[in-house]
């Protein structure tokens, strides 16, 4: 009975090469019973002639490799492949932001016009409308002096858009949480 590579170099390792192939046959049946439902085929591999394997054929869809094969198959291709599939996912990803954008634009507009987040809204705005106009610049940061600064609203009252702390991503998200425990 032959066996495939993976099966016979872990198999001679351990000395115990049919005890170990039965628990590892029993392992991927086990696996494709779990995925594809009850075996029911005798199978051979058509990669290392392996009968080790039973497989149900499902949608007239022909299997050639045993399990360990067919992952040896499929990362080696993925390899060969690598700038032709980065291309796919592209694609896929740029057909799929058209409806990512519209979910984010609706849940930005839903997250404006709550009541409790118009302070901050215009707060941020008014910064931000700030900084282009010249009228605020953005200083380093007040804890580390970090020149990659975010502004930090200690209030968001009316009187106090402009009154801004400037510190880096970092002390930014202590300051948060330093006046959550208070």
């Amino acid at each position: 009975m032959t066996t495939c590579y993976t099966n016979r170099v872990v198999a001679d390792k351990i000395n115990k090469p049919s005890q170990y192939l039965w628990s590892f046959r029993d392992l991927c049946n086990d696996v494709l019973v779990r995925c594809f439902g009850d075996i029911m085929e005798d199978f051979k591999c058509s990669k290392c002639g392996s009968t080790s394997y039973k497989i149900k054929i499902q949608n007239n869809y022909e299997w050639k490799y045993c399990p360990p094969c067919k992952m040896a198959v499929d990362r080696s291709y993925r390899l060969r492949n690598k700038d032709r599939l980065r291309d796919l996912a592209n694609k896929r990803k740029k057909a799929n932001s058209k409806e990512f954008y519209r979910k984010k634009t609706e849940y930005h507009k839903d997250y404006c016009r709550r009541p409790e987040n118009i302070g901050k809204v215009s707060a941020r705005w008014a910064v931000g409308n700030a900084i282009k106009a010249g009228k605020l610049t953005k200083e380093p940061c007040q804890v580390c002096g970090e020149l990659k600064v975010e502004a930090h609203h200690d209030s968001y009252l009316p009187k106090d858009k402009l009154n801004v702390m400037w510190l880096c991503k970092e002390h930014h998200k202590l300051r948060h949480e330093d006046l959550k425990d208070v």
